[in-house]
């Protein structure tokens, strides 16, 4: 009996971590029809204008202006080595095949293949850029706002200590 639940046990294994490998080369390929690694390189490319924009209207002294561009070259020097695809591939295949299932993975694969889905991956940048300037946007007009709360609890928990 034990014999009979060991070997049913060992097939179940087996049987897991090929359907895990089907998943994980599903994802793959998913990640590669969607052109992750360049979508990843787009995206850093958009946001450091963005920053540099960020940097000016924040107020900051001359002397910190002057540098924020040496400033900016070190942070995406570190956001380009961390956001390599080489180092985060194995990670991004995970997520995917965390969420999906094989057959979602290869339907979305599919998708992404056909013209309107070959359309979507194109306009993604395009519409990641638009998106990221109206949050932008919207983070510069609520900012005064949320400067002023901040300054009224951090006079709130000076006055709460001194009690």
């Amino acid at each position: 009996m034990k014999r009979i639940f060991l070997i049913l046990l060992i097939c179940l294994s087996a049987n897991i971590v090929a359907q895990d490998k089907e998943r994980y080369k599903a994802a793959d390929e998913l990640l590669k029809t969607l052109n992750s690694e360049k979508l990843i390189k787009v995206m850093l490319d958009q946001f450091r204008p963005m920053l540099l924009q960020q940097y000016s209207s924040m107020g900051l002294s001359p002397k910190i202006m002057a540098k924020k561009q040496e400033i900016i070259d070190i942070i995406f020097d570190i956001m380009e080595e961390e956001f390599k695809w080489d180092k985060i591939k194995d990670d991004m295949i995970t997520i995917y095949a965390d969420v999906y299932t094989t057959d979602e993975l290869n339907e979305l694969n599919e998708f992404f293949k056909t013209p309107i889905g070959q359309k979507y991956i194109e306009k993604t940048p395009e519409i990641m850029q638009k998106s990221m300037a109206f949050g932008q946007k919207i983070g510069q007009k609520i900012a005064p706002r949320l400067m002023q709360v901040l300054q009224e609890q951090i006079k709130k928990i000076k006055v709460d200590i001194n009690d």
